[in-house]
């Protein structure tokens, strides 16, 4: 496990390498309850805000087999990288196998499933593209 200058873990957050490598960089906040894997490799860039009950497992059960139980199939492990300058709001949730785009925003309760360009805010389940930073809001 490697953390940056100044990261900042807060209370009751989690974060279990499980035999993975987790990186975390500089001036990166980690809020309460927040459950972070390192299974399959997490990369978390500097300058990321990491709400409270945020999820982020980079790795996921096999289940097709009926003959075996899931306990027993395995897991495929292509880990999570999330950019520089990225917001995940509360109780945001990355899966397995995603890339989250340096200065991109993850809404609050969002279910992150594909890849998040650079600088795209994101909500929803599964999370979907609503605008780019930068953009100007309807008013």
């Amino acid at each position: 496990m490697t953390l940056g200058r100044a990261v900042a873990v807060r209370d009751y957050a989690i974060i279990d390498a499980q035999g993975g490598p987790v990186a975390i960089g500089e001036q990166t906040g980690i809020n309460p309850f927040c459950v972070l894997y390192g299974a399959g490799g997490l990369h978390i860039g500097s300058h990321v805000l990491v709400a409270a009950h945020t999820v982020l497992i980079p790795s996921n059960h096999r289940f097709d087999r009926l003959d075996v139980p899931i306990t027993m199939q395995g897991t495929d492990e292509r880990g999570i990288t999330i950019g520089d300058d990225v917001w995940l709001g509360t109780r945001v949730t990355v899966l397995d196998g995603v890339k989250v785009g340096a200065g991109a925003v993850v809404a609050a309760g969002a279910v992150v499933t594909h890849d998040v360009p650079p600088g795209a805010v994101v909500a929803g389940v599964p999370a979907r593209v609503l605008r780019q930073r930068g953009d100007q809001r309807a008013r």
